[in-house]
């Protein structure tokens, strides 16, 4: 709301503030699933980096945020900071040597992502799938396959699952 507020402040009519939020929330959609795929598989390309991105901004769930009958709520902005809260903490696991700033930067993400877990499924949907993710993590670090190559392609891929999932 603190947008919205703003926007008042600065003497723009609501449909100015309802696009600048609707911009904001698609582009950095955009560029915390494409910080995320960067952090876990830096060998993708940027071409399927920026195609994930997009597909990952531009979707069904994304599309029903805003056509959705109740209007924009703050429960939504978690889907913003989604690929991050995934991204930060599995890379941590994964490279014991991640500079320090990547710590820092999990801890704002979690701060900045706060006014969103008031939506338990939301707070039990990343539990969850912090869940699996570490779970894969142990198993393809336990000698069993090959480790943290392994590890950061599956962690990509899942990346890509989320939202290839929204779109069916």
């Amino acid at each position: 709301y603190f947008f919205i507020y703003l926007g008042e402040v600065l003497g723009l009519q609501p449909n100015q503030v309802a696009s600048a939020i609707f911009f904001l929330f698609l582009s950095l959609s955009y560029f915390s699933f494409n910080l995320a795929l960067r952090l876990l598989a830096p060998s993708i390309n940027v071409a399927t980096r920026q195609a994930g991105g997009v597909l990952y901004a531009v979707n069904n769930i994304t599309l029903g945020i805003f056509g959705y009958s109740w209007g924009y709520t703050h429960h939504f902005i978690i889907y913003v900071f989604f690929p991050l809260l995934m991204a930060l903490p599995l890379r941590l696991l994964i490279d014991r040597d991640a500079p320090a700033r990547l710590a820092v930067l999990t801890g704002l993400v979690f701060i900045f992502s706060m006014p969103a877990y008031n939506n338990l499924a939301w707070l039990f949907t990343v539990f969850i799938l912090w869940a699996f993710m570490i779970g894969l993590f142990i198993l393809f670090n336990r000698g069993m396959l090959p480790g943290r190559v392994v590890a950061r392609r599956v962690a990509g891929v899942s990346l890509f699952v989320i939202p290839i999932s929204a779109i069916i």
